[in-house]
């Protein structure tokens, strides 16, 4: 029927969908706003490599999609990637043997002729991004264990289809006796903090930065106990 739009379904991530979770992480990835026509960060398999590649590759288990299509023949519109040990997804993103070859890799063999905007930009990001949320005592890293990095392209939210990707990862992790998850995002990011409230999560730290050169923000920490 004309005009009918397809329903989204929410299933475990495959390899299949990483070319979707390439473009879903530029289309959303500057603070939930889309990267086009900014020109900032025109390498988007560089983006991804930085910010969603390694859930996925590493820990496929905790990761799932919202998908729009026949079921074989599906697109991914929507993502939710995690880990059970984010001290360990850390560890793996500053390691070269771990993670970072791989941005290396791309930086030096094609980004920094093809895309040199996209070069410069890597390297002011430097190196991981995880923010130690634990100042507050009330907070305590060993609670908070997992941590998750979430997107969905924004003619898709408001489907309910980002309730339910946050409540496939939550599902696993009580499964597994995770005690606790955690996030970061930013104030920049209006959409995402709000859901983030709905769902259960409580901010528990706040801190000025600016991650994208001339876009100051405060960085948002919160924390969900399982």
């Amino acid at each position: 029927m004309a005009g009918t739009v397809e329903p989204i379904r929410v299933i475990p991530y495959e390899r299949r969908f990483e070319r979707d979770l390439v473009e879903i992480c530029w289309r959303t990835g500057l603070m939930g706003e889309t990267l086009e026509g900014t020109g900032r960060f025109e390498d988007r398999k560089l983006f991804a490599l930085r910010f969603v590649l390694q859930f996925p590759r590493t820990w496929p288990d905790t990761c799932w999609v919202a998908v729009r299509g026949e079921a074989g023949r599906e697109r991914a519109v929507g993502y939710i990637v995690g880990t059970v040990d984010a001290k360990a997804q850390a560890r793996a993103a500053k390691s070269f043997f771990g993670w970072r070859w791989r941005i290396l890799l791309r930086l030096y063999a094609l980004t920094w002729w093809r895309h040199p905007e996209s070069f410069r930009q890597s390297r002011s990001f430097g190196g991981s991004r995880a923010r130690e949320i634990w100042a507050d005592p009330e907070y305590r890293e060993t609670d908070y264990p997992a941590c998750l990095h979430m997107n969905l392209l924004p003619d898709c939210q408001g489907q309910g289809a980002g309730t339910r990707l946050m409540a496939a990862l939550i599902e696993e992790l009580r499964r597994r006796g995770v005690p606790g998850l955690h996030l970061g995002t930013s104030d920049r990011n209006v959409k995402a903090v709000p859901f983030y409230k709905k769902m259960g999560f409580r901010l528990v730290r706040e801190t000025e930065g600016e991650f994208w050169k001339g876009a100051p923000a405060h960085g948002l920490d919160f924390a969900l106990k399982l």
